[in-house]
């Protein structure tokens, strides 16, 4: 199946997983979640969580400090760490 990946080895021997929780990305419906979560997933919508504001909180926090950034890089640092 396309876009779907697994273990070439197989399952044999394998210590057996407790299974992963899913967030499901803001540009997809929460819906898809809610249908996990209806299959028996432990699923989540960043919607769900309160992460889709935290974009608008990051960049607001980068952008007064985009400008030195630029310089720095421009200047031929390899290396820029944000505070």
């Amino acid at each position: 199946m396309p876009g779907i990946r697994g273990d070439a080895g197989g399952s044999r021997n394998r210590v057996a997983r407790r299974p992963g929780k899913i967030l499901v990305d803001a540009q997809m419906s929460p819906a898809l979640a809610a249908w996990l979560r209806a299959h028996g997933h432990d699923a989540q919508a960043v919607r769900e969580v309160g992460l889709r504001e935290a974009n608008a909180a990051l960049r607001a926090w980068l952008e007064p400090r985009l400008p030195g950034i630029v310089q720095l890089v421009a200047q031929g640092s390899r290396l820029v760490e944000v505070i």
